[in-house]
């Protein structure tokens, strides 16, 4: 998955620092509520790919890392549940409780 510029230095500081993750996921949470989907989808993203990557995630929602991806892009519109359980599979691999 190609990532924007902006999104590499997002992801470069989400390796470096675990409480950056923690604190977009937070993000993720408040764009979900806001009903903000595009957004969240693309913060989801990018903590995706700085963390622990599309093939454990999917693993972890029992999907293909292929239709995660699909789902994720930019030119994807998925609801807000399916947001959710990504959101919520990120939390628990990362070992971020909910807020």
């Amino acid at each position: 998955m190609e990532l924007a510029g902006f999104e590499v230095g997002i992801v470069e500081r989400i390796q470096r620092e675990p409480a950056f993750a923690a604190a977009l996921i937070e993000e993720v949470d408040e764009a979900l509520t806001e009903g903000e989907n595009s957004v969240a989808k693309g913060m989801l993203r990018v903590l995706t790919v700085g963390t622990i990557g599309f093939f454990a995630l999917a693993q972890s929602l029992s999907v293909t890392a292929e239709s995660l991806q699909q789902s994720l892009s930019q030119q994807a519109t998925p609801d807000a549940a399916s947001l959710r359980a990504v959101e919520k599979a990120l939390r628990l691999a990362l070992g971020v409780a909910a807020g």
